[in-house]
């Protein structure tokens, strides 16, 4: 189990380090080199799990939690193959929204967005530092006929998906937001 303690934080601190969209890349000896962060290789390595080879019989399943300054959820989701990608199962464990909101999880994802996944956990399969009030853990199992076979977990607390969605999503860019667990869950207002 995860134990996590209080962290202060300044929601000015946050706001001038997404605005400020840089990313830094620690070198060998851990020291700031200053150069943005190159993209992960989306190919995953023998063994590991992979959204896009996805083939029937087999499930994974994601355990994905996040805590911060100005949030704290937990979602347990399920992928299966289902036509042109993935069925999507999806329970949210633990969530600190507004009253009247539930976070909704798309039945389908693409076999783009499938791709896209791998995309994510190539980033956090690569070595990055902390520092951030934001920590993001997820254990991500493979399961085939029932049985798992193919497990990885990762503790994320460097807020480089936050800089990398804040860069994306600048004016003078072309790219798409990088897809995470989160973005699958939209917080949508219920009545």
């Amino acid at each position: 189990m995860l134990r996590y303690r209080p962290l202060a934080c300044s929601a000015a601190a946050l706001v001038a380090a997404v605005t400020a969209c840089s990313v830094v890349t620690p070198d060998a000896l851990g020291q700031s080199t200053g150069a943005p962060r190159p993209e992960p290789a989306v190919a995953a390595p023998p063994g590991a799990v992979s959204f896009a080879a996805l083939a029937p019989g087999e499930e994974i399943r994601v355990r994905y939690a996040s805590r911060g300054c100005f949030h704290d959820v937990a979602h347990a989701l399920s992928f299966t193959p289902g036509p042109g990608g993935a069925r999507l199962a999806a329970r949210t464990e633990r969530a600190n929204l507004a009253p009247g909101y539930r976070f909704v999880a798309p039945a389908a994802v693409p076999r783009a967005d499938l791709e896209r996944l791998d995309g994510l956990l190539a980033y956090y399969r690569s070595a990055r530092g902390g520092g951030c009030t934001t920590t993001d853990s997820v254990a991500v199992t493979l399961y085939r006929g029932g049985r798992p076979v193919a497990s990885e977990r990762f503790v994320d607390g460097s807020c480089g998906l936050l800089l990398r969605w804040a860069q994306a999503r600048r004016a003078d860019r072309d790219e798409p937001a990088p897809l995470t667990f989160a973005a699958l869950l939209r917080p949508t207002k219920s009545f």
